[in-house]
């Protein structure tokens, strides 16, 4: 096996990621085979949620003032739980004349979905754990690999993240981690988010990585992180009886599963040591305490928070993006920053994200003036025309087949850190941390894009030696996002 420390994986993953990563995906000089995942069945006990779930709960204008939804439906617990499972990871939308088809409201690389989500109850300190079977809608009680004794929480509730790394790894090869760690990053701003929706507190969970380890069945499963759910009662009952868990309708069923493909380590060689890597050190630290907003300067009206978290979409189909020149709102620019700075106050963020910067690229002729900008609309680039800009984008894709898609892109925003300042930081946790903080911005600017009518694709794949060439940015690039506005959709079907 390949042996390189976390400094050197951050430079082979980026600047030297095409060159020296085995990645059967971005390989053009020769077809590679891509194994497909083994499929198999399994009987399972399920506790089945409620699907009778409201179609919103309040606009997004009331959710950043940090007002209370008055939906009824939600006064029960159970109901909430239903919700934050749906809008965490479960089918959303049916795209028949997509390549991928099947579309939840966090975003995944090629829809692969390689999250798998764990409550993890403790019940007067005794553990009980539950899988989210998302094609189902339903909790699996699976047993809890582990006791509890005085050094956790009499009673808690908590949500345990774990990486499939090996569902990615037959496309991604030896970058299947970032993919995963990535979209971990969208899960967690998306939880906290919806947490905050429900008037459930975000807390540190009683459950850290070496328990996560505990609930991973393959050599390159990752736990990605945990947080503590406070639902608002003292616990003087039952905690499953306050979640109303036991009250769930139970039923056996054949459940499908995939089963990861052997000899995975011996085909991709540097597999191993990554998997090392992002396994190391610490969860994320909890967020901070979340901060209501004045909306002083928001133009975000009554737009629902449930309706704008299903029509959140990547903006691609079989014939790649098909974006158009809009005559933008001279602040457009403007209420996409004051969106996204409001979103992240709004759920809190965690002390890893404080060590990002983020850096927009204005593209349009109109919405503001075409450059780059900080998150806070400070130019970070004066005298450069949007040609000149579309330009500079385009020299970062990695494939000249990719360049059509720019011509009438609005905004790229990309997300940067200081390798160095994060290693000496945070330590031997920096590398996944980091990825993961880059996701959950990520996921927040996705939000305020969706809410003011644009798409949001999320990207891994420029070329970051490029950008830093071309652009004055911030650090080192973690990850991108692309939006604009889209002339055409696929058909598309919502689940209910």
């Amino acid at each position: 096996m390949t042996q390189f420390n976390q400094l050197e994986a951050w430079v082979m993953s980026t600047y030297q990621r095409l060159e020296r990563l085995d990645v059967p995906v971005f390989d053009t000089t020769i077809e590679r085979e891509v194994l497909p995942l083994q499929e198999s069945y399994e009987m399972a006990q399920l506790k089945m949620l409620s699907t009778d779930l409201p179609a919103e709960c309040m606009s997004i204008s009331d959710y950043l003032q940090g007002k209370h939804s008055v939906n009824s439906t939600l006064n029960d617990t159970s109901a909430k739980l239903s919700l934050l499972f749906r809008y965490l990871a479960s089918p959303m939308r049916y795209e028949p004349f997509n390549e991928n088809p099947v579309h939840k409201a966090v975003p995944s690389a090629r829809c692969m979905y390689p999250l798998t989500f764990i409550m993890i109850v403790n019940d007067n300190n005794k553990p009980q754990a539950y899988k989210y079977c998302p094609d189902f809608h339903a909790l699996q009680v699976i047993d809890a690999p582990f006791s509890t004794d005085d050094t956790h929480s009499k009673n808690s509730v908590s949500i345990l993240c774990i990486g499939n790394i090996w569902k990615a790894a037959e496309k991604y090869g030896e970058f299947g981690h970032f993919p995963c760690v990535l979209e971990s990053g969208h899960a967690f701003s998306q939880l906290h988010l919806l947490l905050g929706m429900l008037d459930w507190k975000a807390t540190s969970s009683d459950f850290d990585i070496h328990t996560g380890h505990q609930f991973c069945h393959s050599v390159v499963d990752t736990p990605l992180f945990s947080v503590g759910i406070d639902v608002g009662e003292n616990f003087s009952s039952s905690v499953e009886d306050i979640l109303n868990i036991n009250q769930l309708r139970h039923v056996t069923v054949r459940l499908p599963t995939v089963l990861e493909n052997k000899g995975l380590a011996e085909r991709f060689d540097r597999l191993g040591n990554m998997q090392s890597i992002f396994s190391a050190g610490e969860f994320l630290s909890p967020v901070a305490d979340s901060r209501n907003n004045t909306l002083e300067n928001l133009r975000v009206g009554a737009k629902g928070l449930l309706d704008t978290l299903r029509s959140r979409q990547s903006g691609n189909d079989r014939s790649g993006m098909s974006p158009v020149v809009q005559n933008l709102p001279t602040d457009q620019l403007e209420q996409i920053l004051n969106l996204f700075n409001a979103l992240r106050a709004r759920r809190g963020v965690c002390a890893e994200e404080e060590l990002l910067s983020f850096n927009f690229a204005w593209l349009a002729d109109s919405g503001a003036q075409p450059g780059l900008y900080d998150e806070f609309g400070t130019s970070l680039a004066v005298d450069i025309s949007a040609q000149e800009l579309k330009q500079k984008i385009q020299n970062i894709l990695p494939y000249k087949m990719m360049r059509y898609n720019t011509s009438a892109m609005t905004l790229v925003c990309f997300i940067t850190t200081e390798p160095l300042d994060a290693i000496h930081d945070l330590g031997e946790s920096a590398f996944r941390n980091m990825h993961i903080s880059a996701g959950a911005a990520a996921q927040d600017l996705s939000v305020a894009a969706a809410s003011l009518g644009m798409f949001s694709r999320p990207v891994r794949m420029m070329r970051e030696e490029r950008v830093e060439q071309a652009l004055p940015v911030k650090g080192h690039v973690l990850y991108q996002v692309l939006c604009g506005f889209n002339r055409r959709h696929n058909l598309t079907f919502e689940v209910l």
